[in-house]
């Protein structure tokens, strides 16, 4: 009887964010959604992602990293004489 092959697979970093959330980050940013909506909205994200993971069977599980408002949030915050400027191209 042949064994199965195990593919070993592993997430590092940052998930894809969900565009309920880039909504959410829009209208928080924009004043239309308080703290709490923006950390409601964050919850539900991190809620499914871990849910999508455990039933991918994979764990050790992640949040996805959905509460960083970007990749080098924890350098500018760590390091004075830098701050955030407008996104975009």
């Amino acid at each position: 009887m042949p064994v199965p092959r195990l593919i070993r697979s592993e997430q590092v970093g940052s998930l894809l964010r969900p565009v309920e959330l880039f909504k959410a980050a829009a209208q928080y940013e924009a004043g239309e959604l308080d703290l709490a909506g923006l950390r409601a909205a964050q919850d539900q994200a991190i809620i499914d992602v871990i849910e999508r993971q455990k039933n991918a069977g994979i764990d050790v599980l992640t949040d996805g990293e959905y509460r960083r408002t970007g990749f080098i949030t924890g350098f500018m915050d760590a390091v004075d004489g830098f701050a955030r400027g407008p996104s975009g191209p």
